[in-house]
């Protein structure tokens, strides 16, 4: 909100901090984890093995949070080997 300016040349702006959660962190994705041989098989069997039973919004959503997780975990594994 800016103030007038009564005392100076320049309008004083007040600024007010409202903390919001956005949710989940966003997943990155990199073409480099295609350059490991086992990858896209390893993404293959973790969609497989997922079971969930609900509604299918529902059901996507922890799919494809879960399977964020277990690939950083995959990785970061990777990554230590290396």
């Amino acid at each position: 909100m800016a103030l007038d300016r009564r005392l100076s040349d320049h309008c004083p702006i007040l600024l007010r901090l409202v903390l919001q959660d956005f949710g989940h962190s966003p997943f990155q994705y990199f073409n480099s984890w295609l350059k490991i041989p086992v990858f896209e098989d390893y993404v293959k069997i973790l969609c497989g093995s997922f079971a969930f039973h609900g509604r299918e919004d529902l059901a996507l959503a922890m799919k494809l949070r879960w399977l964020k997780n277990r690939i950083e975990d995959w990785i970061t594994t990777e990554k230590r080997r290396s």
